[in-house]
């Protein structure tokens, strides 16, 4: 959770100037509607503008924030999602049709098989992604709302975690009386987990995921307890109302994942799965206790069996810890290591501009938490080329969906060795993950082992989808890449494709107006 007492920036560090930058807007966003905890309880403004609340809510720190929503209003009035006069593409993909018939579960679209048998009382055993309802939008069955997610009248028992919290509405979303709450949060030292510990109602816990250093709190995990399963979500958004469609000023467009786990019948040992193996880690890593961590395992996980939990942490990560990174990625810092310094003034490698793309919005399609700091646009050796402008597949919505989505091609036993058909396979990720360094890490050489290491800053999980589906390839020699139709049935693709090419005038959206 945001705090004015926390170490903002360490000298010298551009990526904590990113950090410092996302805090402050995060908080410049919560929204202005009925009075929170921390408005009732009248409490007093230091010098610095910060509100420390003593008693009422468990969120203890606050920024005055009245002129900074003032002018975001103010731009997000002339600038949202305004009709684009230029509609320029440049080939790289295809347009991506909404669904015509019932999404498949993220299993069946992957050619999984069936592992358990599946129950009525289970609503998602194989898993699925939804994007989040929206007010004034028509529900379409692909949309889900944090009511349907949550399902208070069910709910015995929920850990979440969140970058950004209303903590009057999350409340109002579950029943204490029934629900037991456990809150992977951010405090920055001990007597304010203390307070925080001592401000929340009954039946709220915290857990406070070590940052070792300057970190960042931004998982979105949720997992669910029932009486007869486990439901696992990893949405992209945070636990206030705009990121679910409700705040009726500024809507964000998430993808949420959810997977429900059938309780098993006995306490035979099951066979883990690498997603259950690393969930529990994370878990473990945050700070969840023991006896938590420990039930997960009274769950059939085998139907995670080819998803990937995928997750970061803050700090230096060497040797064994190394692993979770992949040998490819240590063979590419390698690489670099090893290049001539003309090699870096070549610019980007053909291949890359013909197969990669970054999908983010211009000034005239955003507003609001996403922002890149104008020094790095303008720095001469920033990808330029492969960014495309990212405007929302549903007219008027904003967008807080954190996706990849990767292609590639294997010959069809069946085509005959026709070049022209192929099985596309591929992959989708869906999570917390920005496309930034505090995020994925920065490899380095460490001093005293003269090892490879990756510096992380934040607490990040997404789930990794395997997709299959058929396709003709033409002209790749040209850059041209295929449909992304196959990911039509697995996960809805929120951005129109193919990107519209920044023009001259064009730059991204920068929270700063300077």
């Amino acid at each position: 959770m945001p705090s004015t007492d926390r170490p903002l920036s360490r000298p010298g560090s551009d990526a904590d100037d990113d950090e410092r930058l996302r805090y402050a807007i995060a908080l410049s966003l919560q929204e202005q509607g009925p009075a929170s905890l921390s408005e009732q309880a009248g409490p007093p403004q230091t010098a610095t503008g910060a509100t420390h609340v003593s008693s009422g809510s468990f969120i203890l720190m606050s920024l005055d924030r009245k002129k900074m929503e003032a002018e975001r209003l103010a731009r997000l009035g002339a600038k949202r999602l305004q009709p684009l006069a230029d509609n320029r593409d440049d080939g790289d993909v295809v347009e991506v049709p909404p669904p015509k018939k019932k999404q498949k579960s993220v299993l069946e679209a992957a050619g999984t098989p069936s592992l358990v048998t599946p129950t009525t009382k289970i609503p998602y055993p194989a898993g699925t992604v939804k994007r989040t309802w929206a007010r004034g939008y028509q529900r379409t069955g692909q949309d889900i709302k944090i009511e349907e997610v949550f399902q208070k009248d069910k709910l015995l028992l929920a850990m979440l975690s969140s970058f950004q919290w209303d903590e009057e509405w999350m409340l109002s979303k579950v029943d204490l009386g029934r629900t037991k709450l456990l809150l992977a949060a951010f405090a920055p030292n001990e007597q304010q987990k203390e307070e925080m510990r001592a401000n929340s109602p009954p039946g709220v816990r915290f857990c406070f995921p070590p940052m070792n250093g300057f970190g960042s709190m931004h998982s979105k995990l949720q997992l669910l307890k029932y009486q007869d399963y486990l439901r696992i979500v990893v949405p992209t958004g945070n636990l206030v109302p705009y990121d679910w469609g409700e705040s009726g000023v500024m809507e964000n467009y998430q993808l949420v994942f959810i997977i429900d786990l059938p309780r098993l019948e006995s306490a035979a040992p099951q066979e883990p799965t690498a997603f259950s193996l690393e969930l529990k880690r994370f878990v473990q890593d945050m700070g969840v206790d023991n006896k938590m961590v420990d039930s997960l395992s009274n769950f059939d996980f085998s139907r995670t069996a080819n998803l990937g939990f995928v997750s970061s942490r803050p700090g230096s990560h060497t040797d064994e810890a190394l692993r979770g990174v992949g040998d490819d990625a240590v063979k590419a810092y390698n690489a670099r290591l090893g290049r001539k310094p003309s090699d870096k003034r070549l610019g980007l490698p053909q291949e890359l501009k013909n197969c990669f793309r970054i999908y983010f919005p211009t000034s005239t399609t955003a507003a609001g938490t996403i922002c890149i700091q104008r020094k790095w646009w303008h720095s001469p050796d920033f990808p330029r080329d492969l960014v495309r402008d990212c405007v929302n597949t549903r007219e008027g919505l904003l967008m807080h969906s954190k996706a990849i989505f990767v292609r590639r091609t294997k010959a069809d036993e069946n085509s005959d060795n026709n070049a022209d058909q192929k099985t596309w396979s591929g992959w989708a990720y869906v999570g917390s993950a920005n496309l930034s360094e505090s995020a994925w890490g920065h490899m380095a050489t460490d001093r005293k082992s003269g090892k490879c290491k990756v510096n992380l800053r934040n607490w990040e999980c997404g789930v990794v989808i395997p997709v299959q589906g058929h396709g003709s390839q033409e002209g790749r020699e040209q850059g041209a890449a295929v449909s992304m139709a196959i990911f039509r049935d697995v996960v809805s693709v929120p951005m129109r494709v193919p990107g519209r090419i920044y023009g001259p005038d064009d730059e991204p959206w920068f929270f700063d107006a300077t």
